[in-house]
């Protein structure tokens, strides 16, 4: 996928570029779902007791989904209110001038 959106500004590429990146999202999906997304749900069954199991297990997965919600919904107003997350170009530049840039608070 970063292939697909390094080459995305030549010609004969760009047209291609938004089915590539939507492959790449859909195969890394089907890989977690089949791979690594099952493990919490196992985890839950072996920890919690039999007479509590669906209960609990019921509630981590309510506030399993309820903070990957969260930390979605919130991500685009973190970077509108922190875009330093985001490495600014530094090419011909002091460190002291990195820095300003950095720490600069808009009034």
């Amino acid at each position: 996928m970063a292939l697909a959106l390094c080459v995305q500004d030549f010609h004969p590429f760009k047209n291609v570029t938004p089915v590539v990146v939507y492959v790449c999202m859909m195969g890394y999906n089907i890989a977690m779902s089949l791979g690594m997304a099952g493990i919490p749900s196992v985890i839950m069954s072996e920890i919690f007791p039999i007479n509590i199991k669906g209960s609990a297990g019921s509630l981590t997965t309510i506030v399993r989904w309820f903070f990957a919600f969260l930390s979605s919904y919130t991500f685009n107003f973190m970077m509108q209110w922190s875009p330093a997350v985001l490495v600014p170009e530094t090419n011909d530049r002091t460190l002291e001038e990195i820095q300003a840039s950095l720490t600069y608070l808009p009034e």
